[in-house]
């Protein structure tokens, strides 16, 4: 597995070089604040704590990927696909999470989050 020191990959990060990096990676705590990652792979990555606000992961695959905490305030998750990740307390405000894929009985509201939409 690769290990991900935490630091800023807003700015300096191009999607390809980074994309196969992100398989299984330990990226906890990382910014990736207003990123361009649109398709990236981050299946089975540790995401713990990592800030993607602002970020643009359209079609990106977080299959069984550890989100817990994580943030996606205003980031572009159209299509993404988040089947058995663990998204405990991970903050979707504002998100465009339209045509993301979850694990059974999980419902996405209108607003961004996850849960139960009322």
């Amino acid at each position: 597995a690769y290990e991900i020191v935490s630091r800023d990959w807003s700015s300096d990060v191009c999607s390809s070089d980074l994309r196969a990096r992100l398989i299984k990676a330990e990226a906890t705590r990382a910014k990736f604040v207003s990123a361009k990652l649109p398709g990236a792979d981050l299946s089975g990555a540790r995401l713990q704590d990592a800030d993607f606000s602002s970020a643009d992961m359209a079609g990106a695959s977080f299959t069984g990927t550890d989100l817990r905490s994580a943030k996606f305030v205003e980031a572009n998750l159209k299509g993404a696909d988040f089947s058995g990740a663990q998204v405990r307390a991970t903050d979707f405000f504002r998100a465009d999470l339209s045509g993301a894929r979850w694990i059974d009985g999980v419902k996405i509201c209108a607003a961004g989050s996850i849960g139960s939409c009322q």
